[in-house]
């Protein structure tokens, strides 16, 4: 979907790929699910903002959980948005224009 925009996405098949990958390389941006099953909710955004080259790249939350509590528990984990799946195209693309306009 977001290749389709022309973004250049890496995706990863689990939070512990994703941390060695982040280790390595540069991003724009940060779209994670909360809910993986080899990591506790916040655990990999936690991880993510300990290292040098994430520490302060801009991070959305896209996931089910979707109460006012996950967002704020997702905002004071290390997240800077939070979006509710489902999730129009045009919804995700406003948050990455909006999160990437305050880098």
């Amino acid at each position: 979907m977001l290749e389709l925009e022309g973004a250049h996405v890496t995706a990863e098949s689990s939070p512990e790929n994703a941390l060695a990958v982040a280790a390595d390389a540069e991003f724009d941006l940060i779209i994670s699910d909360i809910g993986m099953p080899t990591m506790r909710r916040y655990e990999l955004i936690a991880k993510l903002r300990k290292l040098p080259g994430t520490a302060k790249v801009p991070a959305i939350a896209l996931t089910g959980f979707g109460r006012d509590k996950d967002a704020a528990e997702a905002l004071r984990a290390g997240f800077d948005a939070h979006l509710s799946k489902p999730v129009s195209l045009s919804g995700l693309l406003a948050a990455i224009g909006a999160n990437l306009s305050q880098k």
